[in-house]
C-alpha cells in the first residue's frame, strides 16, 4: 500500500468570552482541495479518556491594583481560559481520535501575565461506532513557558493515535494532533493546530 500523507494546520485568533466555535473541514482528496463548515456548537461531543495537567504552586490571587511598569499595558486585566480541541473523524463523520489543549491563566494590571492551570486530554475510540479500534502511540506537552517581556503565555501538546483495522488490517493507519495556546493580556488567545494522517 502507498503512503499517504494528509497534513493540515491553522492559525486563528479568538476573543475570550465569545461563543465557542466548532468547524468541520472536509478533505477531498481526488481534487485536491478542502472546504471549511461551521457546525452548530451542539453537534460537538466531548469524549475523553486521559486527562493530564498541572497547577502552578505560586500563583496566588490576583491584586489588581498592583504598582505597575508603565511601559506594558494590559487592555484587559483579569482571569481567563482557552480550550482548544482538535478532532479526527472517519469519512462518515464518526470520531476516531481527540486531543484537548486547556490554558488558565491571570492577567495584572502590570499587563504582565501568569498561568495558574493547564491541562490536555487525549481520547481514541475503541471500539469507534463501526468497530475499528484506535489507540493512543503517545502524547506529550511543553510549557506554560513566557514570552515577550512575559505579556504572553504558551502552551504545546501534542498526541499520536494509531489503528490496525481501518483501511488495511495489515497497515497502520496514524493520525497525529498538535496544539499551541497563546494567552495573551488583552482578552484573546491565538491558537495553532496541525493534524498528519
Amino acid at each position: 500500500m502507498a503512503l499517504l500523507i494528509i497534513k493540515i494546520q491553522a492559525q486563528a485568533k479568538k476573543q475570550i468570552g465569545t461563543s465557542p466555535e466548532y468547524y468541520r473541514l472536509q478533505v477531498d482528496l481526488k481534487r485536491g482541495t478542502y472546504k471549511t463548515i461551521k457546525l452548530p456548537i451542539d453537534e460537538f461531543q466531548n469524549p475523553q479518556d486521559k486527562s493530564v495537567s498541572g497547577k502552578n504552586p505560586h500563583f496566588s490571587t490576583p491584586t489588581l491594583n498592583a504598582t505597575a511598569d508603565t511601559s506594558i499595558t494590559a487592555n484587559t486585566p483579569g482571569y481567563f481560559s482557552a480550550d482548544v480541541q482538535l478532532k479526527t473523524e472517519d469519512p462518515i463523520q464518526l470520531g476516531l481520535a481527540k486531543t484537548a489543549n486547556i490554558l488558565k491563566w491571570n492577567v495584572y494590571s502590570s499587563g504582565t501575565v501568569e498561568w495558574d492551570t493547564w491541562a490536555y486530554t487525549t481520547w481514541a475510540a475503541n471500539p469507534s461506532e463501526l468497530n475499528t479500534h484506535w489507540y493512543l502511540d503517545w502524547d506529550d506537552h511543553a510549557g506554560p513557558w513566557y514570552e515577550n517581556y512575559n505579556t504572553e503565555v504558551y502552551h504545546d501538546v501534542e498526541a499520536q493515535y494509531y489503528n490496525y483495522d481501518f483501511l488495511d488490517d495489515n497497515d497502520a493507519t496514524y493520525v497525529r494532533h498538535w496544539i499551541k495556546i497563546r494567552g495573551q493580556n488583552d482578552g484573546w488567545f491565538t491558537y495553532w493546530y496541525d493534524t498528519s494522517y
